[in-house]
C-alpha cells in the first residue's frame, strides 16, 4: 500500500492531536473534572443544601450528615432523583437546634447515635416502614418528650433512649407478629418515663428500664414481664405499680397476696425482685 503526500499529512496531524490529548490528560485532573461538579462523580463527596449524602448500589441514597439549624426538620424523600432510604451513624448527632423531626417513609432503620446529644429535640415522628431503633439513637436527649408513629418496630437496641427525657413509649397499632427485642439499658435513667406499651412478645435486655423512677404502668405480656424480671429490667424502677392496668399484688382478708395469674411468673424471681427494689414487690413484702 502506498501513501500519498496528502494522506501522510493527514496521518501526521492525527498523531499530533493524539499527543496533545494524552499530555492534557496526564497534566492534572483533566478539563472534564473542572467542568463537571465533583459530587456527580464521587457520591461520597455529595452535598445537597444542608444535607450530605452518598448514593448506594441500589440507586437510593443515604443521608450521612445534616448541617442545618432549622428547628423543625423534615428530611427530603429524595435527593437529586435518589430516594432517601437510610441514615448514616450520627447523622444528626450533637445538633442543638432541632426541636422536631419526621423521618421519611421508606426508611427502615435508625442507626447508632442518629440523634444522640440533640439537647433541644422534643418530638420525633417515625414512618410505618421503620423496624429498628439503633444503639444510643436518642441517648442524652434531655428534652425529648414523644416518639410516635411506626407500626413495625421489632428492635430497640442497646441504650437507645438512655438518659433521655422521654415521657411515654407507646406504638399505636403495632405489628405484634414475631419476636421483638429490647436491648440492655434501652431506657435506663429515663427519669420522666411514666407509661410503656410493649405489645407483642419482647425479649428484654438487662436493666432495660433501670432507674426509671417515674415509671408507674406498663402494658406487656406476662412472658415479656417474666423475662424482664429475670434480667433486672426494672432495677430501681421503684414506683412501678401496675402491669396491664392491674397490680400484681392485692389484698385478701386483710393481707397482701399475689394475684393467681401472676404467681408462675413472680415466684421464680422473688429474690431478684426484692433486691431490685421494685415498688409492687416491696409493697407486697412490706404490707
Amino acid at each position: 500500500m502506498r501513501f500519498t503526500i496528502k494522506s501522510k499529512k493527514i496521518l501526521s496531524a492525527f498523531m499530533a492531536l493524539s499527543m496533545v490529548t494524552a499530555s492534557t490528560a496526564a497534566a492534572g485532573t483533566g478539563i472534564a473534572s473542572k467542568i463537571i461538579p465533583t459530587n456527580t462523580l464521587s457520591a461520597s463527596a455529595a452535598v445537597w443544601g444542608n444535607w450530605q449524602y452518598t448514593v448506594l448500589n441500589d440507586g437510593t441514597c443515604k443521608i450521612t450528615k445534616y448541617n442545618g439549624r432549622e428547628q423543625t426538620v423534615i428530611p427530603p424523600i429524595a435527593i437529586n432523583g435518589h430516594t432517601v432510604s437510610a441514615f448514616g451513624n450520627g447523622a444528626f448527632e450533637g445538633n442543638s437546634f432541632i426541636r422536631s423531626v419526621s423521618i421519611p417513609k421508606g426508611v427502615s432503620s435508625l442507626p447508632s447515635y442518629t440523634f444522640r446529644n440533640c439537647s433541644n429535640l422534643r418530638t420525633v415522628t417515625l414512618p410505618p416502614s421503620l423496624d429498628r431503633i439503633g444503639s444510643f439513637s436518642f441517648e442524652n436527649d434531655s428534652n425529648l418528650e414523644t416518639v410516635s408513629g411506626s407500626l413495625n418496630i421489632h428492635y430497640v437496641e442497646q441504650g437507645a433512649f438512655r438518659n433521655s427525657g422521654l415521657k411515654k413509649f407507646i406504638i399505636q397499632y403495632p405489628n405484634t407478629s414475631g419476636l421483638h427485642w429490647l436491648g440492655q439499658y434501652a431506657f435506663q435513667n429515663c427519669w420522666r418515663l411514666s407509661q410503656v406499651e410493649l405489645l407483642g412478645t419482647w425479649n428484654m435486655g438487662k436493666e432495660a428500664f433501670s432507674g426509671c423512677n417515674a415509671l408507674y404502668d406498663i402494658t406487656a405480656t406476662y412472658d415479656t414481664m417474666a423475662d424482664g424480671f429475670r434480667v433486672s429490667s426494672f432495677k430501681g424502677a421503684n414506683n412501678l405499680a401496675t402491669v396491664n392496668g392491674r397490680t400484681i399484688w392485692s389484698t385478701k382478708a386483710g393481707r397482701a397476696y399475689i394475684l393467681q395469674e401472676w404467681r408462675p411468673y413472680v415466684i421464680p424471681n422473688e429474690a431478684r425482685l426484692r433486691q431490685d427494689n421494685v415498688k409492687m414487690y416491696m409493697d407486697y413484702y412490706n404490707y
